[in-house]
């Protein structure tokens, strides 16, 4: 009998009890802690390190909402000024829309609400003034 009871085990397997539940003692416990797989040594480690990259990114998030605050300022600043320069290229004719779009990053549709807003007609668009894509043949 291997895992009975002392009371179990007749006096002539005593030793050999107590031998087979020292191995498989040891064998559950090698499993649980010191395997190469060991249940409770893998998960610890392993909620040490998510745990360690889980507080980094936190602070490195605290960090990007600081920065995000004071570049959402500056983008408030400038929007007026680049504003008045849309207005100011589309007046004097030195700008098409296509050139301020990608400048700005701005679609055509918010070049021409810029424009309607500070009371100018807005650029004309290319296709409209009949220049068309060249062909892909």
């Amino acid at each position: 009998m291997i895992w009975g009871s002392p009371q179990e085990v007749s006096p002539k397997e005593f030793p050999q009890f107590w031998a087979n539940l020292a191995a498989n003692l040891a064998q559950v416990a090698w499993l649980l802690w010191g395997g190469p797989r060991g249940i409770i040594t893998t998960m610890t480690d392993r909620l040490d390190e998510v745990a360690r990259d889980f507080n980094a990114a936190r602070d490195e998030a605290a960090e990007l909402r600081k920065r995000l605050t004071a570049v959402q300022a500056t983008l408030a600043d400038l929007r007026p000024k680049v504003t008045a320069a849309i207005v100011d290229a589309v007046r004097n004719g030195t700008k098409t829309q296509i050139e301020i779009s990608r400048a700005t990053g701005y679609t055509a549709e918010r070049i021409r609400q810029i424009c309607r807003e500070a009371g100018i007609p807005p650029p004309e668009s290319p296709r409209a003034a009949g220049v068309r894509r060249p062909s892909a043949e």
